[in-house]
């Protein structure tokens, strides 16, 4: 397994809890009046720059959805991002393979 791989992989897991995290937080402290921002932030770090669409979504809708709507949009940036992120790896794995096949 390569060195690209595993971080691909392990970008994959620490925004999988993370967004596990978030909707956690989301979910339970719903009715609370304590404010939870860390989780969200924490998603918005993990899944820029994708999570910029929030900037254009608050601009065209000052609600955009509400924490929930916002939450939502975040966690597909996250899943988008990663899924790209695991294609181009294994494109980018393949083709070295080809490459090195050809040579050798």
């Amino acid at each position: 397994m390569s060195t690209l791989r595993k971080l691909v992989i392990l970008y994959a897991a620490a925004l999988s809890l993370l967004v596990v995290w978030a909707w956690t937080v989301d979910i339970v402290l719903a009715d609370s009046q304590a404010e939870h921002l860390l989780p969200g932030i924490m998603l918005a770090l993990a899944s820029l720059p994708t999570s910029l669409l929030l900037a254009i979504c608050r601009e065209s809708n000052s609600d955009c959805g509400g924490s929930w709507g916002q939450l939502a949009l975040l966690t597909l940036c996250g899943i988008a991002q990663a899924a790209v992120l695991v294609l181009a790896t294994h494109w980018v794995e393949r083709r070295k393979f080809r490459r090195c096949g050809r040579a050798g």
